[in-house]
């Protein structure tokens, strides 16, 4: 019986038979594709809270230099 990275394995070789190159999916883990995929939206979610942020506290500096 096949152990499960000998079945990936010879999928992977399939694969790369096939099309004659190895898609990069299949190279990173899966852990490492989750990981981007969680990190990549709170990195975004980062950027605009910064945005607002800075854009608030101009409007704030802004407000009191008014008055």
């Amino acid at each position: 019986m096949k152990k499960a990275y000998e079945i990936a394995k010879d999928k992977k070789k399939l694969k790369k038979d096939k099309n004659n190159k190895i898609d990069f999916l299949d190279v990173i883990g899966l852990k490492i594709q989750l990981a981007i995929g969680f990190i990549i939206p709170i990195a975004f979610i980062i950027l605009v809270g910064l945005i607002s942020y800075k854009k608030a506290e101009d409007g704030i500096v802004k407000k009191y230099e008014e008055t």
